[in-house]
């Protein structure tokens, strides 16, 4: 219910469970890592039609034939394919406007790779164009998220619920211009931590789940030095650790093993924050509610949030403005109250703060009533407008720029990444609720929530 047309609420609350889908718990076949992926975005085998469903088991079948075989060269994957595909391989694979490219599928039915790849990294890439060519094919449309890069994690047996939906709800539009077309395109840098063994020597180790695109480019000018921006769960520029891909690795192409300098990182550069989970922990009082003790008749009062006002709370909560907003927007919370009107005096940018203060963009005016015979006599009741709490599951998204220190005169001279964390943000904002409740026996604290 909107603040400007609250009504009188009891202490039993309905909430979200949040964002979950079913994950397979070991390596999954063709057809499932397929099914699943779609599931993820919302299409189930029941959306289909027999066409569409005949496409797809053609594709998982060859899923299955590029997971089971030893392809170590791009020859061994034209002989593998055969005439099932339409593939090839050139050197020096880019999009138009020069981004180096591994792989891509194109939306008039051909799979290119680069000629250059080899194992690990020329499979997972081969995989991923295979699942891309699998979605065009059936729905004559490009994927939302990174689809073919999801795949390729559910075959290699990733089961992390919070790993797949980065995949499933990445931003990012792979779409690019090539010399073969419009086409899905896979980077330098294909999915999982076999793909590419740079992001594997910077993302894992540094508790990071996953990781979108690594870039290079030349930046002239260089980027300014952004080593303290506030991340919520992710390691900060100056906490990420870089000792594990210094001299291992020519990114630029200089014939030089890169040295990298941290220069800076930007949270959530697309907006793209996930609340995964809310739940709820306390109800904090404001200073719209009263405690009374409970007589024979009803206890009422009115209060007026006043938008000129600072209204407080209680005790402190958590708050950060991207992670309130997306909780409000989400609708997580059923039927409680949540509201964008609701601001707080402190929290902006990436931090978390710990505050007792909020405000109002609309004045709110309610009459709050705890009619007779509700409680019994002598309960000891607070009622009036709360602060609800929440433990919340959040993916965040992490921009990290690094300096090519020793690059040659002319080479590109910056690599970028994204970065991909999950973690858990402690007793945050979660709504704005008017109700009542038995101080000496709280919601939540004995569990008196029910989840939908």
């Amino acid at each position: 219910m909107p603040l400007d047309a609250l009504q009188t609420a009891d202490d039993s609350f309905v909430f979200h469970a949040g964002l979950q889908h079913d994950t397979p718990d070991t390596a999954t076949t063709g057809q499932h890592a397929l099914t699943q992926s779609l599931l993820a975005r919302g299409t189930q085998d029941t959306d289909l039609t027999d066409a569409q469903t005949d496409t797809l088991a053609e594709f998982a079948e060859l899923l299955d034939l590029a997971q089971a075989a030893d392809i170590r060269t791009g020859t061994d994957a034209l002989t593998l394919m055969g005439d099932a595909l339409d593939m090839t391989l050139t050197q020096d694979l880019r999009a138009t406007d020069g981004q180096k490219l591994d792989g891509i599928a194109t939306h008039n039915g051909r799979i290119v790779l680069d000629a250059d790849l080899s194992g690990a990294h020329l499979k997972a890439t081969l995989i991923e164009e295979i699942a891309e060519q699998a979605f065009y094919q059936t729905f004559q449309d490009a994927s939302d998220g990174d689809f073919g890069a999801e795949v390729v994690a559910r075959l290699q047996g990733t089961a992390d619920a919070a790993a797949l939906a980065a995949y499933a709800t990445a931003a990012e539009n792979d779409t690019v211009q090539t010399a073969f077309g419009t086409a899905e395109a896979s980077s330098r840098t294909p999915a999982g931590p076999e793909g590419n063994s740079f992001a594997s020597a910077l993302v894992f180790p540094n508790g990071l789940i996953g990781y979108d695109k690594v870039e290079t480019r030349l930046d002239n000018p260089a980027p300014f030095e952004r080593l303290d921006q506030p991340t919520l769960v992710n390691p900060g520029a100056r906490d990420l650790d870089i000792s594990g891909a210094q001299g291992r690795f020519d990114l630029n192409n200089d014939g030089v093993l890169d040295q990298y300098k941290m220069k800076a990182a930007y949270t959530n550069v697309n907006g793209d924050l996930r609340v995964l989970d809310v739940r709820p922990t306390k109800l904090i009082p404001t200073s719209e509610s009263n405690s009374i003790v409970i007589g024979k008749g009803e206890a009422s009062t009115t209060w007026v949030l006043r938008t000129e006002q600072a209204h407080t709370t209680a005790s402190e909560y958590n708050w950060n403005v991207s992670v309130a907003s997306t909780i409000e927007a989400s609708g997580e919370f059923l039927g409680i109250g949540a509201s964008a009107s609701l601001t707080t005096t402190g929290g902006t940018g990436g931090s978390v703060t710990r505050t007792n203060s909020f405000t109002v963009v609309n004045e709110v005016r309610d009459t709050y009533t705890i009619p007779a015979g509700v409680y019994e006599e002598g309960t000891l009741v607070n009622y009036g407008f709360h602060i609800v709490t929440a433990d919340v599951d959040i993916l965040e998204y992490t921009l990290y720029i690094l300096e090519i220190t020793n690059a040659v005169e002319g080479f590109e001279d910056h690599v970028d990444f994204v970065g991909i964390g999950s973690g858990t943000l402690n007793d945050h904002y979660a709504g704005l609720v008017v109700t009542d409740y038995d101080i000496n026996n709280r919601p939540f604290e004995d569990n008196a929530l029910t989840l939908v």
